[in-house]
């Protein structure tokens, strides 16, 4: 009777050992089905060098562009997932050109609409998470010269205002790394990416920058 009574306590703590054992795999087995960031950005705006000292020290001012960084990512695995990226970024800057007594001022955006593949441990224990994408899309360049600038290099007659607009294939090759600090929010402690916009076979060569909050 003793033997059998501890055949049964044996079997219930082998039962018990195995139920622990398979909760805490299904558990770690969990990951995010989703994640939302938001954050700040700098994009370093590769300029060609046009000869003139002047003019190249102007357009070397105006490269840190700041803005913005939202993306979203749809899990379909534990360490695989479709990605969406919007990033926009603005300067206003002063340029001195050679022959003008005026210093207009140019603003300048740039905007990706991007993507593509993430890779990542998505599981909701884990605390440190470096990840890394690939994304593509298309990059839109605006640029506005104030009426300062259309005066003196045109005369009166011109328009008020002078505007350029132009369409890239954009391209975001890089990662960084997300720390968890709750089970819904991380912190997205900084993103690197290879940001290159191109057009009639003529590649800029950007860098961004990013960093903020993700939402699980």
């Amino acid at each position: 009777f003793k033997e059998i009574i501890f055949m049964k306590k044996t079997f219930l703590t082998l039962s018990l050992m195995l139920f622990c054992a398979a909760a805490a795999a299904a558990q770690d087995d969990e990951f995010s089905k989703g994640e939302f960031f938001a954050g700040y950005s700098i994009n370093r705006i590769d300029v060609e060098e046009t000869g003139d000292p002047d003019l190249d020290d102007a357009l070397n001012e105006g490269r840190n562009f700041r803005g913005v960084n939202v993306s979203g990512v749809y899990n379909l695995s534990k360490y695989f997932g479709l990605k969406g990226d919007f990033s926009w970024h603005r300067k206003n800057f002063d340029a001195t050109i050679p022959g003008f007594t005026n210093q207009p001022e140019i603003n300048a955006t740039i905007s990706n609409i991007l993507g593509g593949v993430q890779v990542k441990n998505n599981s909701k224990e884990r605390r440190v998470k470096p990840f890394a994408h690939a994304l593509f899309g298309v990059g839109i360049t605006k640029a506005r010269l104030n009426d300062a600038f259309c005066q003196e290099a045109f005369g009166t007659n011109c328009p008020a205002e002078f505007r350029d607009s132009q369409t890239a294939f954009a391209m975001a090759f890089g990662g960084g790394l997300d720390i968890r600090a709750s089970r819904r929010v991380s912190f997205r402690v900084f993103q690197v990416d290879y940001n290159p916009l191109r057009k009639n076979d003529v590649t800029a060569n950007n860098i961004r920058f990013s960093f903020g909050i993700v939402f699980h």
